[in-house]
């Protein structure tokens, strides 16, 4: 009764999972499917991982992972299997993660703690995990998934991946498996050498091997409209927070309180650009240093006569304001200053103003 329990709380997980899949599926960048041919079996492989959608600039650190692995051999033996992983991944890359695996033995759920690291031209995806195995017994994997794939010359580069599986549960039964791929690629598919090893067993290991040839293809795009509607969603989402920052904008300046602007509205490590060859004004970095110009400019100044700013005008993730002011400065003389401020916004705080005049 209690492994039926059992039974259907992982088929509820793995139904979750299977949702997540489909959609993270449909809104994926590319999809990679190889197909391998060896001499005792021939299958297909499709692997991925990527992070959640984010309507942010930052990634999300949700990330999903999924394979599906199909087989047989020359006789018509089948084997099939799908496993699903979800992650909540720290800044270092370490994250914890909840794996569901589903065979033709049944179902395995584990959880424990993943390791990602991705680069231009290498990927190290790993996690160590405890839980079921199919038998319900309690067992731990480690799992490394090592890619590297450096450039040749003329959009060819060498196909490295580097695959290891070690699993063992509470009776000592032991699964290994080692995944080797050494080949080429050029854009959007690989192909070469492909060895897939096994050893099961309790003290006496049983070893298998099937080697033959692999190739790769990453279809890309594969769900344009999707990618076309989210792309809406982000830019609309990005004016709406410019809009609302430019807005807070003109009320203060408006008001003349362009103090309370930098205190409110500035990031720390907003940039400041003036043209080149400004009198007494420099381009300077971070919100100190902005402060600071302003408050030299105003030791410049005799009497202030009047200014104006005018309402701002939004595209993506900037505004551009009109600016002016009538005024006296020490030695020399009365005059009128015109200029275009232009203005980039980054989570929610203005990251850097330039000056046009």
């Amino acid at each position: 009764m209690i492994f039926k329990k059992g039974r259907k709380t992982y088929k509820g997980i793995a139904a979750i999972l299977l949702l997540l899949f489909c959609f993270e599926a449909i809104q994926a960048q590319s999809l990679p499917v190889e197909i391998m041919g060896g001499h005792k079996r021939s299958g297909v492989d499709v692997l991925w991982f990527r992070n959640f959608s984010s309507l942010k600039s930052t990634a999300s650190p949700w990330l999903f992972f999924h394979r599906t692995r199909a087989s047989s051999n020359y006789h018509g033996q089948t084997s099939f299997g799908v496993r699903n992983a979800l992650s909540y991944n720290f800044k270092k890359g370490i994250g914890i993660v909840v794996t569901v695996q589903l065979l033709q033995s049944g179902v395995a759920a584990k959880g424990g703690i993943q390791f990602v690291k991705v680069f231009e031209r290498a990927s190290l995806f790993s996690w160590v995990v405890a839980g079921n195995n199919t038998d319900h017994f309690a067992s731990a994997d480690w799992f490394v998934l090592l890619r590297w794939t450096p450039i040749i010359k003329n959009n060819w580069n060498w196909f490295t991946q580097l695959e290891l599986l070690s699993s063992m549960d509470i009776e000592s039964n032991k699964n290994l498996v080692q995944r080797v791929r050494l080949g080429l690629g050029k854009k959007s598919w690989q192909f070469g050498l492909a060895s897939d090893q096994t050893q099961t067993g309790n003290t006496n290991l049983i070893a298998t091997g099937n080697n033959g040839f692999f190739y790769e293809r990453n279809f890309s795009n594969f769900c344009f409209q999707c990618k076309q509607f989210k792309t809406t969603i982000m830019i609309a989402e990005q004016v709406t927070a410019t809009q609302k920052v430019a807005n807070r904008f003109n009320e203060l300046a408006k008001a003349g309180q362009f103090d309370k602007i930098q205190d409110e509205l500035y990031a720390a490590d907003a940039v400041s650009i003036e043209p080149k060859g400004a009198p007494g004004m420099i381009s300077v970095d971070g919100l100190p240093a902005i402060k600071n110009k302003g408050v030299v400019f105003n030791q410049m100044v005799e009497e202030m006569h009047g200014g104006y700013s005018s309402d701002p005008i939004v595209a993506g993730n900037h505004f551009s304001v009109a600016m002016g002011m009538d005024v006296t400065m020490k030695g020399a003389g009365r005059m009128k200053m015109d200029e275009i401020a232009v203005y980039e916004v980054k989570d929610g705080k203005i990251v850097k103003e330039h000056f046009f005049f």
